[in-house]
């Protein structure tokens, strides 16, 4: 399949992880979150069931521990157990309503489950209160791409493109864009612009790019 969002939905919610868990914050050694830290040092070696049950105990503890909520529902992401990230994003969100990374991972799980209308709802949110996230332009694009939306997908990828100018990848998902609107010369210019910034761009799509487009 040409356009598969779960991958960079995937890729996504791996540097979500990481950059969650090497940030230093320092807390007050409460238990749970003793148990929270201990659950981050789990996740940096990839230990994601034992975190989840470090995660549990922490918010039995302490019920409105968001950012215990916010990395379970990662790791559940990870997973593609999204109903239960989606319920531990709800919760999140419930505790802090402006936290727009609530919202941006609970769009991606809703993407990932094809629940199109909620993630772009999601999207919308998050926008709002950071209107300047470019990863969130990327994949509201990518949703609108998917429920062939193209004009508005191709809105999204230039205002992500507008934050970020060398983004290999949203090059890339506008190339299949176009692709599929059968505009072929600017697919190809979208595939070059990818390809010089470093990006692979996938044999299978190349193929059908150059035999729709009768070039070789």
């Amino acid at each position: 399949m040409i356009f598969k969002q779960r991958d960079l939905g995937k890729i996504v919610v791996v540097i979500f992880i990481t950059l969650f868990f090497i940030l230093e914050n320092i807390y007050a050694q409460k238990p749970e979150e003793e148990l929270f830290n201990k659950g981050r040092d789990y996740c940096k070696k990839q230990m994601y069931d034992e975190a989840i049950v470090e995660y549990n105990v922490a918010i039995h503890l302490n019920p409105k521990f968001a950012d215990a909520y916010f990395a379970r529902g990662l790791i559940y992401s990870y997973k593609k157990d999204f109903d239960q990230a989606i319920s531990d994003f709800n919760k999140l969100i419930e505790i802090n309503p402006n936290n727009s990374e609530g919202y941006f991972q609970r769009a991606l799980a809703y993407s990932n489950k094809e629940d199109f209308e909620r993630a772009i709802s999601d999207y919308n949110k998050a926008i709002e209160i950071k209107p300047d996230y470019a990863e969130v332009y990327v994949h509201r694009g990518l949703t609108y791409s998917l429920k062939g939306n193209f004009d508005q997908a191709f809105a999204d990828y230039n205002k992500a493109l507008s934050f970020i100018p060398n983004y290999p990848y949203v090059y890339y998902k506008r190339a299949v864009t176009y692709f599929l609107k059968q505009e072929f010369g600017k697919s190809w210019e979208d595939v070059h612009k990818a390809e010089s910034l470093g990006f692979k761009v996938d044999s299978g799509f190349l193929e059908q790019l150059k035999k729709a487009s009768g070039k070789e």
